[in-house]
């Protein structure tokens, strides 16, 4: 008691005078600020009231914007009254980028996911009527320079794609990205969602030399090989992606350049096998496969140095054996949803129970041989149930193995989570040259 509150999460059903009110006898002390609004117009003043009664202090600041209205959160005013905000975050079907943003000198995070943004060109500098990013006007003549903001220089991570709901809507894989990213001399971290990306902005992501950690996430592009250029990169995630028919060579020529590449994601990529330019890798130390149609991990040298492993179960119990003779630095696995992965021909189906004993006892003796594992990470996802129905023997399997790995596996941690939030970030490898970032 009578410690300064660092962190106030608001779910508002309530006035915004109330609210701002309740701000007010803080007197300073609120430093992180979570909104989630209803759309409606009679609300969405509370925005900005409660930002400007917490302006004194605030450092962080989320807004979700909830329902399928379509009015706008206008970002260069938010920022204008927010003068020491290091991180905001927006989820809303209309955000208004404006003018200002080179002004928020203290910002290093910036997350905006929306249906529609106004205020930022093209990356090529064109019009797009129905594209995500457009203001409606004329592009700027060549020689004259952006007529919108550039990026804050203090930016160090930027995330921005379709408003995130609880069912994810339609990708409409809009094209380019905004104008003057490349100008981001700073970024460090960089998250891409639901876009089509052509050669040339890939090429404007090779020119980004402070990346550390990129997410091109259910994107589709053509090529990945100017993504060779960024040789500083340490955290690279292709999930959801649609990679199948991405030549071998194009793997080799975009990965093996990255030598301080120590994590990857091809999650939910539609494989039907590990590229050999991954199974090659030499300093990977954490691998997300999960929800492809890989039938079973090969043995290379990607296995020696990695510490975290997550894979369908489908996958697990085909290489079982694989792992316990080449991943003996394995720390952490996760046993994600094999919706897509079922999809994948193993051969004969273990169908009677004797089968189905043989191949649980088989996996938890590998499991048990792993000498530094430690954390064991069942996914639940809704889709499964959906993606196994002609697959009976895999969730009796799947059942068995958990009820029976923390007998055979004492000292080890078991846990349960949902969705698909989780990975690796630059936060995590220390690699940050801001604190607290």
């Amino acid at each position: 008691m009578g410690t300064p509150a660092r962190s106030v999460a608001c779910l508002i059903v309530v006035l915004p005078v109330g609210v701002r009110r309740w701000l007010d006898r803080r007197d300073g002390r609120v430093h992180t600020l979570t909104l989630s609004l209803w759309e409606a117009p009679s609300l969405l003043p509370l925005v900005y009231g409660a930002a400007y009664a917490a302006a004194a202090s605030l450092e962080q600041l989320s807004i979700v914007m909830e329902g399928e209205g379509d009015y706008p959160v206008h970002l260069d005013s938010l920022l204008r009254l927010l003068p020491n905000l290091t991180k905001l975050a927006v989820s809303a079907a209309r955000i208004v980028v404006g003018t200002d943003l080179c002004n928020a000198s203290s910002l290093r995070k910036l997350a905006l996911h929306a249906d529609i943004f106004e205020g930022m060109w093209l990356s090529d500098g064109r019009r797009g009527e129905h594209d995500l990013f457009h203001d409606g006007h004329e592009p700027p003549s060549p020689g004259a320079g952006p007529r919108v903001s550039s990026l804050p220089p203090s930016l160090m991570k930027l995330s921005f794609g379709c408003q995130l709901n609880e069912v994810s809507p339609p990708i409409n894989y809009n094209a380019g990205l905004p104008y003057g990213l490349d100008l981001a001399s700073t970024l460090q971290g960089l998250a891409v969602e639901g876009r089509r990306l052509e050669d040339k902005d890939i090429e404007i992501l090779a020119r980004l030399s402070a990346l550390r950690e990129l997410h091109l996430t259910r994107c589709r592009f053509g090529s990945l090989h100017h993504i060779s250029a960024l040789t500083g990169l340490k955290l690279l995630y292709l999930s959801g992606s649609h990679l199948q028919s991405l030549p071998a060579a194009e793997w080799e020529g975009a990965l093996a350049p990255l030598r301080q590449l120590v994590f990857l994601s091809i999650s939910e990529c539609d494989l039907y096998y590990l590229p050999p330019a991954v199974a090659a890798a030499t300093c990977l130390e954490g691998l997300h496969v999960e929800g492809n149609c890989i039938a079973a991990l090969p043995p290379g040298p990607y296995l020696a140095h990695l510490k975290e492993l997550a894979l369908g179960w489908q996958s697990l119990f085909a290489s079982h054996g694989t792992l316990a003779q080449h991943a003996a630095r394995l720390t952490h696995l996760y046993m994600a949803g094999s919706h897509s992965a079922a999809r994948a021909s193993t051969g004969p189906a273990p169908v009677t129970a004797a089968g189905r004993e043989d191949l649980v006892d088989a996996t938890l003796d590998s499991i048990s041989a792993l000498p530094e594992l430690r954390c064991f990470t069942h996914v639940l996802d809704e889709r499964e149930a959906s993606g196994l129905e002609s697959r009976s023997w895999l969730p009796l399997c799947v059942a068995l193995c958990l009820l029976r790995l923390g007998r055979r596996c004492p000292g080890l941690q078991l846990d349960a989570i949902r969705g698909d939030n989780y990975g690796w970030s630059i936060e995590d490898l220390g690699v940050c040259q801001v604190a607290n970032l």
